[in-house]
């Protein structure tokens, strides 16, 4: 039930709806990370010391971000990083997908596809290209899909909660 307050679709409003929206993309991205497990990392290295959340490409969120300042998943800070480039392996757990980089998306999806990364990204058809969640705004509200495939091969685990409140659960 908890899970349904964080992630209810809200409606959007008016002129300010889209950095409206953002906020709320921003709020999902962060919950994101509280329904979902990454590897374990082995037993010879440490507990990772941040959780980078990656926008890689032109940032649609402006200021919207800044709701996760001082936020941390599991004990773990969350940091928001702008990147121009795929990411190495380490560098993100998170990677936003800008639209901007819709031409290179395939390229990008591959790149990253084996590493632990949680691939989101709001263009249209997201999901079914390969991405992890795809966020999806009908009707002024915005909703999400996941792409099983995509999540477990990077091996990622879901909530079940998460699951059950996607629109669309793609396996």
């Amino acid at each position: 039930m908890a899970a349904s307050l964080f992630f209810s679709t809200c409606a959007l409003a008016g002129n300010e709806g889209l950095q409206y929206e953002y906020k709320i993309k921003a709020a999902y991205l962060y919950n994101f990370t509280k329904f979902t497990k990454w590897p374990l990392q082995p037993a010879s290295e440490s507990a990772p010391a941040e959780l980078n959340i990656c926008i890689l490409g032109q940032d649609p969120f402006g200021d919207a971000m800044d709701i996760l300042k001082g936020k941390s998943t599991a004990g773990v800070p969350l940091v928001v990083k702008n990147i121009s480039r795929t990411p190495r392996q380490d560098e993100c757990q998170v990677l936003f997908i800008s639209k901007s980089e819709k031409l290179q998306l395939p390229q990008v999806l591959q790149a990253v596809a084996e590493y632990p990364v949680l691939t989101i990204g709001d263009m249209d058809g997201f999901a079914m290209a390969g991405g992890c969640i795809e966020l999806v705004t009908v009707n002024r509200k915005v909703i999400f899909n996941i792409n099983l495939q995509a999540t477990q091969r990077a091996q990622l685990k879901m909530s079940a909660q998460l699951l059950e409140l996607a629109k669309v659960v793609i396996d």
